[in-house]
């Protein structure tokens, strides 16, 4: 659901974006012909008067400067656009993260009934969760590396919870399993969506003539959202 509706408001800003375009094209179009029109009419009319060079010069600087206006709001758009979708973005890793960490006491809850002597790694799962949820307001990479560690810890707490086949039989514990499982997909499409958002934004602000602009209104690089690839691939899963 959470893609459908980032897809839909990407769609949708791409639709203004586009319209906005289409406005400044027409307006250039309009200018450019106004000023054909009236070098057309100096040349009809050039022996009328010795001001049409200078009537020719003064509509060649307003076209240039109706251009050069129109390539500013046209690269300050874009710059607000992808800064926009990279807001959007990171606002749905925060809601996967937060919602993989929900179900996580959950899931102490229920595994320490059957694996009373693993209490350790259990405790490692709380407190790694704990610290997860304190940098929840940290940059993209300091999240990362508290997020990668709660991953890891989450790995080697379903690894080992392999050693109770009874828990097949739990129906609380394989509920928690899947939504985990689904989380750890949905954390994966998200972080893929926003560096991919980043990465955009990210040319615009280092590329000429757009790095002009994104100095003068302070338009930062961003950092990627980094998760290690190899122990995010696959979800985790149980086999009995």
């Amino acid at each position: 659901m959470t893609v459908l509706l980032r897809d839909k408001h990407e769609h949708r800003v791409g639709i203004d974006w586009w319209l906005f375009a289409q406005v400044v094209m027409a307006n250039i179009t309009v200018v450019l012909l106004v000023v054909r029109t009236k070098i057309f009419n100096l040349r009809r009319h050039r022996d009328k008067s010795g001001d049409s060079m200078q009537g020719l010069i003064i509509w060649g600087m307003v076209s240039v400067v109706v251009l050069l206006i129109a390539g500013v709001i046209w690269g300050y758009n874009r710059l607000v656009f992808n800064r926009i979708r990279v807001a959007a973005a990171w606002s749905d890793i925060d809601v996967q993260l937060k919602r993989r960490s929900s179900l996580i006491p959950q899931l102490v809850e229920c595994l320490k009934f059957y694996a009373a002597y693993e209490s350790a790694t259990l405790t490692a799962l709380t407190v790694q969760r704990n610290v997860a949820q304190q940098h929840q307001a940290s940059n993209a990479v300091e999240r990362g590396e508290v997020e990668e560690a709660l991953s890891n810890t989450l790995k080697q707490v379903f690894a080992r919870a392999e050693a109770y086949p009874e828990l097949q039989a739990n129906g609380l514990f394989l509920d928690l399993q899947k939504n985990l499982s689904d989380v750890e997909d949905r954390i994966q499409m998200a972080r893929r969506y926003y560096n991919g958002a980043v990465r955009e934004l990210n040319i615009l602000v280092e590329s000429v003539p757009t790095n002009l602009l994104a100095y003068a209104f302070a338009f930062t690089r961003v950092a990627y959202f980094t998760l290690d690839d190899a122990g995010q691939a696959e979800p985790p899963k149980m086999e009995f």
